[in-house]
């Protein structure tokens, strides 16, 4: 199949797959929700947000911004939907945003497309609620890295200078990554399966950029930036990430980077990738949720 059409074929399977997941659910919030807000000003609908808060509540609040996964390619904000409602619940306005997928986009424009959204917090705060001195970031899986990597750009001008990014005024307090990618540097020669995925649609026209790798790498970045303090989220049952969060939880306390390290155990269930995401209504999801927000509390 070319490689077109099976990644179209993927990106429908997958918002099909989804859409039956959560209707199956019928999950009910108590929220106030506003959708399709365009934080760039354009009519793509990969720059639009939405914004979840708490039913009939009025004044300033925390703010956590949503950042979803699917392997960089794939999957949309409605995916986060649910979750997001979840934290709406707990007390924060929680925004939910889309972004440009890989490969029409690469990790330069994407985490531009990221901060426009926070500079878009920023610029309409009075407008919506929003306490910007509260301001956090999660995502999860590939969104995950992005989050990462929203830390990493916010304290480093090095950073802000190679990807063109102006960093966030208000500053970003605490950053959840939840079951992350981390790092391509060792996708690029394309040895396994995930890694031939990942030169092809990711990769793709910097396979051979040793700098571009390496700055969207989170490993390669200790030198370059302070990423003390990230909350990284894990379960040991995730079948795709659960090693390689497992390194990078390695290679901070080797190099004394402070942060927040949670592995999470299925009780009643088996806890699969980005299970809280997937899975809001569980018990253990609940949990890892909870502990977010206690997080957030100490930022």
């Amino acid at each position: 199949m070319r490689p077109d059409l099976l990644l179209r074929y993927l990106r429908k399977k997958q918002i099909k797959d989804n859409k039956k997941r959560f209707e199956q659910k019928n999950l009910q919030f108590s929220v106030d929700s506003l959708y399709d807000l365009n934080y760039m000003g354009d009519s793509n609908p990969d720059h639009n947000l939405d914004i979840h808060s708490p039913q009939n509540t009025v004044g300033e609040l925390p703010v956590l911004l949503v950042i979803h996964g699917g392997g960089y390619t794939q999957c949309e904000k409605f995916v986060n939907d649910a979750y997001s409602k979840v934290f709406a619940e707990k007390g924060y306005r929680v925004v939910n945003m889309n972004y440009s997928l890989q490969p029409e986009a690469d990790f330069i424009e994407v985490m531009r497309e990221i901060f426009a959204a926070l500079h878009w917090i920023e610029a309409n705060a009075q407008n919506y609620g929003f306490d910007c001195s509260r301001l956090f970031v999660t995502g999860d899986s590939a969104g995950g890295h992005y989050a990462m990597l929203v830390a990493a750009i916010q304290k480093s001008v090095q950073l802000q200078e190679y990807y063109q990014i102006r960093p966030v005024d208000s500053g970003i307090r605490g950053v959840v990554a939840n079951c992350p990618m981390t790092e391509l540097y060792t996708a690029k020669d394309g040895k396994d399966t995930t890694s031939r995925f990942l030169r092809k649609y990711v990769l793709k026209d910097h396979v051979n950029d040793e700098t571009y790798i390496k700055n969207i790498s989170i490993p390669y970045l200790l030198d370059k930036t302070d990423l003390s303090g990230i909350m990284i989220i894990t379960s040991k049952t995730d079948p795709l990430l659960y090693e390689e969060d497992c390194r990078l939880h390695k290679i901070f306390v080797d190099a004394g980077v402070s942060h927040v390290y949670k592995e999470y155990v299925g009780r009643e269930h088996v806890l699969g990738h980005v299970f809280n995401v997937l899975d809001p209504d569980w018990e253990e999801s609940q949990e890892a949720c909870q502990d977010m927000c206690e997080y957030f509390s100490k930022c």
